[in-house]
């Protein structure tokens, strides 16, 4: 691209570009550049993990591409990055498949304390295949039981010094 330096203008402001050059780069660019996909619909995988209770997206983001967790790689338009991102579908199959500690909490009614208590009163592991670590997150069908039967809840103890 060739720039050139106006004589009326002074400074930096002063240097341009023609536009025909600037439109044959954008042309070309479209062709390279994937359909535009929307966004309306999805949330990044980075932002669902946050909304879950992951803060460290790094993990959830793991999770989601080692193939655990659906999601759709797509280059963002607007900051032209890859980026992963998940539609309700794929949050649903998320919810068929683990759960969190934020997610006990919402869908139970216990505060996360208790949802802690009954995650340790009950031994369970997180969710580790192949001795990966993703973080406070469990495998469903190993820890709803204890969390759908009240009963079974550990007791709560205060104690007093």
């Amino acid at each position: 691209m060739k720039i050139a330096r106006s004589d009326v203008v002074t400074a930096y402001n002063g240097f341009a570009v023609l536009k025909a050059e600037v439109d044959t780069i954008v042309a070309g660019r479209a062709l390279i550049a994937p359909p535009f996909t929307e966004l309306s619909n999805t949330i990044s995988a980075a932002a669902f993990g946050r909304a879950i209770g992951l803060r460290d997206g790094r993990r959830f983001l793991a999770l989601v591409e080692a193939g655990y967790v659906p999601a759709t790689k797509i280059i963002n338009p607007k900051t032209q990055k890859k980026q992963l991102r998940m539609n309700d579908q794929d949050i649903s199959e998320f919810h068929r498949k683990f759960l969190t500690l934020t997610n006990a909490q919402a869908e139970f009614g216990i505060c996360r304390n208790r949802a802690s208590a009954i995650v340790r009163a009950h031994d369970a592991k997180p969710s580790s295949p192949k001795g990966q670590d993703f973080g406070s997150i469990w495998l469903r069908v190993d820890v709803a039981p204890p969390f759908a039967s009240g009963s079974r809840w550990p007791k709560m103890r205060l104690r007093y010094s």
